[in-house]
C-alpha cells in the first residue's frame, strides 16, 4: 500500500462522525446499511451523512450498492485489512529520541 493511499483512508477517519460510521458498517458486517439506517443510528441529518458517506466512498473506505430505491453502505474489508498491515509494517520508534523514522533516513541519521 503506498503511504498517499494510506494517508487519505486516515484523513477520512480523523473526524467524530466517520468514525461512528465506521464502527457501524463495521459491525453491521458484509451486508451493510441502509443510509435512512445509518441517519437513525447515528442520529445524524440526511444531508450531514451525505457529506460523511461522499468521504468515506472518495477514500475507498466505503463502498455503496443500490437495493431497490435504497443505498446500501458498507465498509470496504480489504482495505481495513491493507491498512492494518500497512500500520503493523510501520517501523518502530528510535531507541534513543522515541522518533519514529523510516528506516533509510534512520541509517543516516545514526552515524555510529
Amino acid at each position: 500500500m503506498l503511504d498517499a493511499h494510506a494517508i487519505e483512508a486516515f484523513k477520512a477517519l480523523a473526524q467524530p462522525t466517520r468514525m461512528a460510521l465506521y464502527r457501524l458498517l463495521k459491525s453491521a458486517g458484509a451486508d451493510g446499511l441502509s443510509a435512512g439506517a445509518i441517519a437513525d443510528s447515528l442520529n445524524v441529518p440526511p444531508p450531514t451523512l451525505s457529506f460523511h458517506l461522499k468521504e468515506m466512498s472518495a477514500s475507498g473506505l466505503v463502498s455503496s450498492k443500490r437495493d431497490g430505491r435504497r443505498m446500501i453502505y458498507a465498509l470496504n474489508r480489504d482495505l481495513v485489512s491493507r491498512l492494518a498491515a500497512f500500520l503493523a509494517s510501520a517501523p518502530a520508534p528510535d531507541e534513543e529520541t522515541g522518533h519514529v523514522l523510516p528506516f533509510s533516513v534512520a541509517n543516516v541519521v545514526r552515524a555510529d
